[in-house]
């Protein structure tokens, strides 16, 4: 698998990763405030899939600036440019996972990088 410097070749973001999490409408809901990050961006919670489409694709396309190992699994942090229906490029971090037994690591999170919005 990749290590640092080098880039994930295929991940997986579920939808309901997006649906249920980084999009909710839930107020008891952890993503509340990344879903408020996203919308800024132009996401919306009617087309969930231009987001997923949008996390996979800076999954692959960003190099490693994190690799560690724990008890979950085998873990991924990538930094990058993530681009955005309004046109902006705002600096994000996405987060994966290869779980053992898992073919392709999974999105666990993404955080904008504040510095460099």
């Amino acid at each position: 698998m990749p290590t640092l410097g080098e880039y994930l070749t295929s991940v997986r973001c579920p939808m309901e990763k997006v649906t249920h999490y980084l999009m909710s409408d839930l107020p008891n809901v952890d993503g509340k405030g990344k879903r408020a990050f996203f919308e800024a961006f132009g996401f919306s919670r009617n087309k969930p899939l231009d987001l997923v489409r949008a996390l996979e694709s800076h999954g692959r396309s960003h190099p490693i600036v994190d690799h560690y190992e724990d008890e979950w699994g085998e873990r991924w942090e990538v930094l990058g440019r993530f681009p955005c229906p309004d046109g902006r490029l705002p600096v994000v971090r996405t987060a994966w996972i290869r779980r053992s037994g898992d073919a392709m690591p999974m999105l666990v999170t993404v955080m904008p990088d504040k510095l460099q919005i």
